[in-house]
């Protein structure tokens, strides 16, 4: 009997929870229409809980409606139509024996729907905050990250759409909530404990536009980390400076002309991280001059930007992370590269290194001036630089029980017995003067080699130094630098060059004062020599480099 066919709707068809088997169609759509209008009229179709809050969606914030004709007829079509007949028999002994579930013929708004899941995850949803370092008079601030908390939109969007919601209505969820974590922690930046390095610009507080354009590249550089071997790209990090940024028209230098364009002052910002980066002794990678020299830093010392054209990148050489803080207080703009207090010997050579990590002050100190001179037909100028440390000079350092690194001292001190049996020692050339020199030569360091990769820092600055000094267009005679540690003082002029020396498969650097290149030789007194009445109690480190217009545009480039 239950094969027959009539003008009714199978038993133990249903809709929801609604029986509809016996009663023709029309008797369906009263009944669909009574009981489902009390469904989602004035009711919520959509519940979602989470942590003892509710979250309700009524029909009309997603323009749901359900089609109870079609739903009626529908059901009425279940086992009469489709094919093949094995599958219509199969649906009929399905619906009388047990039950058979027939969906609603449903429409919403999608966009509704996705706007409301949206904002439901945004009022749960709590982002990770990462752990940050600041700088607060010189001292380094540890601010700790926050752990957050987020919904997964898109899996919230697969159990609440219009499929899963044509099968019953109310829908009642509760949401689950993921932790999530931040990137970088408090324990990721343990090892960064001293600031390598900082420099500071002024601007025109006037200018508002420019000083936008400031504020928005500085607010991007601020909490970069920059793991070892990293390349930090200026573009990248800032991003394009474009009006949709935020970034404003001010003027720029484009063509060796002044013109407005957007994002003008930014240069000001990557002038002072390319200082920074100097003054950290980082490798740069990229780096173009302006076509004429700005003013917030000394001829020479600044570097230009354009959106895709004209970057400035360097390189993470260090042994640890780096990390970039910047600050703008009034008029000022400040950036600070922290990191390990290890790498502080590539900051400024481990020539200092070795009195400051020993010095009776916890200090280094550091003055600088840039000197503009014109004379007629020329005009440049002199940077002025001193940097000093109190505490054990090099000598006593590597004399010292602290000098763990036994290779290298034992080799000072068979030095000394050939200079002793050479009878080179004098008044004006003692010991100290002789390990002193030998401390600058790559690979040589107080430190154990065990523990830290040192040596390199000295050679590298000295090589900096006439790097700048031997500009192929200009020809340098003002530029000196020097070096006095208790009473040795050594001068670098430009007479002596370092020169690479090769024993075996290895290669090295080495600074030795004299026409052969090897330490073994007793250099140049002129240029290294123990001053018995002077005696600093530390070491001194001061340069006069020149700065010409060749270098702000060929050469400086």
């Amino acid at each position: 009997m239950f094969l027959q066919v009539s003008d009714r709707i199978f038993q133990g068809i249903i809709v929801d929870d609604i029986s509809l088997g016996g009663l023709t169609v029309d008797s369906a759509i009263t009944n669909l229409d009574y009981n489902l209008a009390t469904k989602i009229k004035d009711k919520p179709v959509i519940t979602l809980n989470y942590n003892n809050k509710t979250w309700e969606i009524t029909a009309d914030d997603i323009d749901l409606k359900i089609d109870i004709i079609q739903t009626a007829h529908n059901s009425y079509n279940v086992g009469r139509t489709g094919t093949p007949m094995a599958k219509r028999m199969l649906d009929r002994i399905t619906a009388l024996y047990s039950e058979f579930k027939v969906p609603y013929v449903l429409t919403l708004s999608e966009e509704k729907l996705n706007q409301k899941l949206i904002a439901i995850a945004n009022e749960i949803n709590k982002p990770a905050l990462n752990a940050t370092l600041s700088v607060k008079d010189n001292v380094i601030i540890n601010n700790p990250e926050q752990i957050g908390q987020k919904i997964d939109l898109e899996k919230l969007k697969a159990l609440i759409n219009i499929n899963t919601l044509k099968l019953g209505l109310p829908k009642q969820l509760s949401l689950t909530v993921e932790i999530d974590n931040p990137k970088i922690t408090t324990a990721s930046l343990k090892e960064i404990d001293t600031i390598l390095a900082m420099y500071h610009t002024n601007f025109n507080l006037s200018a508002e536009n420019r000083n936008t354009n400031i504020k928005l590249a500085a607010q991007s550089l601020n909490n970069i980390l920059l793991h070892p071997n990293e390349i930090a790209s200026f573009d990248k990090i800032v991003g394009p400076r474009i009006a949709a940024a935020g970034f404003k028209e001010a003027p720029s230098f484009i063509n060796g002309k002044l013109v407005p364009d957007i994002g003008g002052g930014v240069c000001q910002v990557t002038s002072t991280l390319y200082n920074v980066a100097l003054l950290a002794n980082l490798e740069i990678v990229e780096r173009l001059s302006h076509f004429r020299p700005p003013s917030y830093v000394p001829i020479g010392l600044d570097a230009t930007v354009a959106n895709g054209l004209i970057d400035f990148k360097f390189k993470n050489n260090k042994n640890h992370a780096l990390y970039i803080v910047t600050q703008i207080s009034n008029d000022t703009l400040s950036i600070y590269l922290l990191g390990n207090k290890e790498d502080l010997s590539t900051v400024i050579g481990e020539v200092l290194i070795n009195a400051e990590e020993h010095s009776t002050m916890n200090n280094r100190y550091s003055t600088g001036y840039f000197q503009k001179i014109n004379d007629e037909n020329n005009i440049f100028g002199i940077y002025h630089l001193v940097i000093m440390n109190f505490g054990k000079t090099i000598y006593e350092k590597f004399l010292s029980d602290d000098c763990k690194n036994y290779d290298i001292k034992e080799k000072m001190k068979n030095l000394s017995q050939k200079y002793t049996k050479n009878k080179w020692f004098s008044t004006s050339f003692e010991e100290e003067t002789l390990w002193t020199l030998y401390a600058l030569q790559e690979g040589v360091t107080s430190v154990s080699t065990e523990r830290y990769k040192r040596g390199n820092g000295s050679i590298r600055f000295i090589e900096s130094f006439f790097n700048l000094r031997n500009n192929p267009i200009t020809k340098d005679e003002i530029s000196t630098m020097g070096i006095i540690s208790g009473n040795t003082n050594i001068i670098f002029d430009g007479t002596y060059k370092i020169e690479e020396k090769i024993i075996g498969n290895d290669r090295f650097k080495v600074m030795t004062f004299n026409s052969s290149g090897n330490i073994e030789d007793k250099p140049d007194k002129n240029f290294v020599k123990f001053a018995k009445n002077n005696y600093f109690p530390g070491t001194i480190f001061y340069a006069n480099i020149l700065i010409t217009q060749d270098d702000t545009t060929n050469y400086g480039q």
